[in-house]
Order: structure tokens, then sequence, then C-alpha cells
């Protein structure tokens, strides 16, 4: 598993929706395993106990007070409850393997928990995290941010000529656009007019897949050291320039 499987034909392809490949290769995909495991775990237990929730969750007060750490642990708990954690450990079965498998579990887990934060950092520079806008937890950019990082490795292997490039970006494209759609339903329509919600969905992901683009690169090995240097670098720079504009402008 890993980094010394990378190189086979297999590889070379994006999975877009392997339903008959998702069990077993998760199975041997310990990182994506755990994560989905401990979102599952979470999300049972803050139901039973609200404090478990909100002991994890991300706010404007919160990082303001200092509590940086709940930009990693905010992707954990979900505020939808279950249909809102079964659609992101749905899509992360689907893909976090197939990251995995090309640069290993610790590398994944980077990137997943760094999308997740990056993302929720960007998206405090934009508008204040609290509960009206529904934003304190959930793993959507987390997982949006895997599949960019996904369709990432597959775009520095041969850029276009690549035919699992389009297939990466087509699927970045969809997610992106069904978040949007999703986010009208979610406020059952009443934003005047609707592309107001729609834009809101589509762009808050947005940022989740910016992250792990950044985040791909950061810890891609077939990429120069120089070059991966410089992209954690840029994603250190873009979360506490984020955070410091967010925090000045809300808290």
């Amino acid at each position: 598993m890993g980094e010394g499987t990378v190189g086979s034909e297999r590889d070379s392809w994006f999975l877009v929706f392997p339903i008959t490949e998702t069990l077993p290769n998760l199975l041997r995909a310990p990182g994506t395993l755990a994560v989905i495991v401990s979102s599952l775990l979470v999300v049972g237990l803050g139901r039973l106990r609200t404090g478990i929730t909100r002991a994890l969750e991300c706010t404007t007060a919160g990082i303001a007070n200092g509590e940086l750490w709940r930009l990693v642990t905010y992707v954990l708990p979900h505020e939808g409850g279950w249909p809102h954690v079964l659609i992101n450990m749905v899509l992360l079965a689907l893909y976090g393997w197939q990251l995995e498998r090309r640069v290993g579990p610790a590398r994944f887990l980077i990137v997943y928990f760094g999308s997740g934060a990056l993302g929720m950092a960007l998206l405090l520079g934009r508008h204040p995290i609290d509960a009206e806008l529904g934003l304190r937890s959930g793993a959507s950019l987390a997982v949006f941010g895997t599949v960019a990082a996904l369709a990432t490795w597959h775009a520095t292997r041969g850029g276009r000529r690549n035919p699992a490039t389009p297939w990466g970006v087509g699927t970045c494209v969809v997610l992106l656009v069904a978040s949007g759609l999703l986010s009208v339903i979610k406020h059952d329509g009443e934003t005047a007019p609707r592309l107001g919600w729609f834009m809101f969905g589509f762009a808050n992901h947005t940022l989740g897949m910016i992250a792990g683009v950044i985040l791909g690169v950061a810890v891609d090995t077939h990429i120069s050291p120089v070059r991966r240097g410089i992209a954690a670098a840029l994603a250190v720079l873009a979360a506490t320039s984020a955070i410091a504009v967010g925090v000045t402008r809300w808290a």
C-alpha cells in the first residue's frame, strides 16, 4: 500500500464511481478507514451528548480565542447529523483510498485534515463561522480537498495527455455543482435570487478543492522538493492570512 504500488497501469486510472472495487481497497487503506470510522463514531456520540459536537466544532469566536485546533477537529462532527456524514463518508470511501494508495496513509491524512483546516481558514476570511450559516462542523471541505488532490496527482503525471486528468477535473466540477444545488435545497429556496445559495455552496466547497490542490502538490514526491516546499509555505501563509482577516472582520 502507498507509494510502493505507484507505477502500475491501474494507477494511471481515475476511478469515478468504483462500486465493485471500493470495499476491498478501503479495507487496505488504514487512513481512509480510520477517518470514516472516527467520523461515524463522533456523530453517533454527538447525537447522544451534544457537548461532544460543541467541543469539536469550529466557530469564529473559538478561533479568535486561540483555539486553532478547532480547524482540524471540526471535520469529525457533522451539524447535519446522519444524512450529512453519510454523504461525506460515501464520497470519501470512493476517492480516499485512491489517493491513499498513491501517496500513503500519512500523506493522505495530511491532505485530508489539512484541506479541512485550510479550507475553513479561507472560509473564515469570507464570512463568519456561526450557527446561522450552518458551517460549524462537517467534512465537506476535507472530502472535496481529497478529490482535488487526487485529480492533481494525475495531472502532474502527464497533464492533459494523461487520460485520467479530464475524468478527475470533470469529477471536481460535478461535485461543485452538486454542492451548489444541495445548498439551494437545504435552504428551501428562501434566497432571492436562488443563485445566491447556489454560489454559496459552490464557492465554499471550491475553497476546499483549492486547499486540496495546494496540499496535493506539497505531499507529492514526484514533484521537486523546492516546489513542494513552496506549496507547503503557500498553505501556511494562506491559512494564517485568512485567519487574521477573518478574526479582524468578524470577531
